[in-house]
């Protein structure tokens, strides 16, 4: 099965660590590190060294896959480099200014995407130090830029990009150990990132885009399996030891796209948040992701869709999402939580909307926080086996049971909260006509649905019938708390072992 993987475009420039054991390393030694390092993405590598006195001399690199069913080849090309033994134990990596990087993506038949990425920098410092098999790399330089340039697209015709990334301050620690797997654990920082990107395309099409990080870190974990990977069998690489972790965080972040047409604006974003945070794991167990962000704002401009600037912004964000990969017998949790504090709308939108300011402009807030059980019949990273499997029409899995902790929306002077769990009964599929059968409750709180109703319907935004409809579905599902204060509604509904759904112990289903 072919093998291949974009990772390593950066897998020789970016071997940067630290490690607590300090011994002698030779050039070899750190060449055989280096070597193993880019051998675990698969592939085939072409490439020529020469010994001179304290100098091993690598000369241009060049890495071959093949696409999956003989459909093509991926290509990765890139400059020579030195490894300089220091007399002291230690090896100096030396990286060529104009440092580049060609890839080709060629698949039978079908026109090709290329692309080459030059890396300048005013003086990187690379240095290699530990012993045979267990190789620390050290990193620092003041400022690098990557620069895009030669893009082949397919079926772009005319087209010009430039794309460039500069960093500045940028540190790097990087251990490399080669034992049954290939280990990875590092860290890095930079001061700043910026980003620019222009695009000219048929039709004079122009698209400006560009952002900016400050303040940014991460560390990060990866075991990579030793001899290489399948990357249309993923499954079969985790059972081989392959697993990673990466956590980053970023004191500022912000972006701006723009984009015109024959001269004329015709869409406009800004992005930005403050300190923001991310962080990913994969593993037999499966694939996580989380994120959190402060001070988010967003503005567009997008006069086909709505002729004025649309703004909105969230003092706080949050995310976390968890899916299961691997087949088992076992039970095995899903997750999905979201966090939005403090959103507001900007007041051009409300002016148009409700220039009397009859509805409430407090800032908004909307919680989710799900978990189920389930049980999987798929290695979903074995993407062959699950495009045949869903073709065919199979069951994927088993849905066993679903806990809402939390739902929780505030806005415009009213607010819905929720909780509730269920199980389901995979060999009872025809009570719900191919669903699981579920039993458990949910309660939900309403308050202030009237009032919103009444406010709805003074500017316009709802006619009496359909207020009249809306308090009508409203009242068959919920009925009326005082005890909780005036406008506020309960509902507490029953997925019954019967199959029955109760509303407030009224027979619905």
């Amino acid at each position: 099965m072919s093998r291949f993987s974009l990772a390593a475009s950066t897998a020789l420039v970016t071997l940067f660590a630290a490690g607590a054991v300090r011994a002698d390393v030779t050039a070899d030694d750190v060449w055989q590190n280096i070597r193993a390092y880019a051998g675990a993405f698969g592939g085939s590598l072409s490439v020529e060294t020469a010994r001179s006195g304290n100098k091993l001399k690598v000369g241009e690199l060049t890495m071959h896959w093949g696409l999956p069913m003989d459909a093509g080849r991926v290509s990765l090309t890139q400059s020579g480099f030195d490894l300089v033994e220091q007399g002291d134990g230690t090896v100096a990596v030396v990286i060529p200014q104009d440092f580049a990087i060609h890839f080709a993506v060629e698949p039978m038949d079908k026109p090709r995407m290329a692309g080459t990425g030059v890396l300048g920098h005013d003086g990187m410092v690379i240095v290699a130090s530990g012993q045979p098999g267990d190789v620390t790399y050290t990193s620092s330089v003041g400022s690098m830029t990557v620069t895009v340039t030669d893009l082949e697209i397919p079926e772009v015709e005319a087209a010009e990009a430039e794309i460039s990334v500069t960093m500045t301050d940028f540190t790097s620690e990087q251990r490399v150990v080669v034992d049954k797997v290939v280990s990875l654990t590092g860290r890095t920082q930079y001061a700043t990132q910026d980003m620019v990107m222009n695009y000219v395309g048929p039709g004079n099409a122009n698209i400006e885009s560009t952002a900016k990080i400050s303040g940014a870190s991460a560390t990060y974990a990866l075991d990579l399996p030793r001899n290489g990977m399948d990357v249309l069998n993923l499954a079969a690489a985790i059972r081989d030891g392959l697993k990673g972790h990466v956590a980053s965080e970023m004191q500022g972040y912000e972006t701006q796209q723009s984009i015109r047409i024959d001269g004329e604006r015709v869409q406009e974003q800004h992005n930005s948040f403050g300190l923001y945070t991310f962080g990913m794991s994969l593993d037999r167990d499966g694939v996580s992701m989380e994120g959190t962000g402060k001070d988010a704002k967003v503005r567009a401009y997008m006069p086909e869709v709505m002729p004025l600037d649309l703004e909105f912004a969230a003092e706080s964000t949050a995310g976390r999402f968890v899916l299961p990969i691997s087949a088992g017998e076992q039970l095995q949790e899903a997750a999905i939580s979201v966090d939005v504090t403090g959103l507001t709308v900007g007041d051009m939108l409300w002016g148009l909307i409700d220039p009397g300011m009859t509805i409430p402009r407090d800032p908004a807030t909307l919680r989710l926080d799900l978990t189920a059980q389930v049980k999987s019949y798929l290695d979903w990273l074995d993407f062959m086996t699950v495009g045949a499997s869903m073709e065919a029409g199979e069951v994927p899995g088993e849905l066993h049971a679903v806990t809402l902790k939390d739902f929780t929306l505030e806005a415009a002077g009213a607010s819905l909260t929720g909780s509730g769990e269920a199980t389901f009964d995979n060999t009872d599929l025809e009570t719900f006509k191919g669903f699981p059968k579920p039993t458990g409750t949910l309660d939900m709180t309403l308050k202030g649905a009237n009032t919103l109703i009444d406010r709805l319907t003074g500017i316009g935004a709802l006619s009496d019938d359909e207020a009249m409809g809306a308090r009508m579905g409203i009242g068959m599902m919920a009925k009326p708390a005082p005890e909780l204060g005036e406008d506020v509604l309960k509902s507490h509904i029953e997925l019954t072992g019967e199959g029955h759904v109760m509303a407030n112990g009224i027979r619905m289903r």
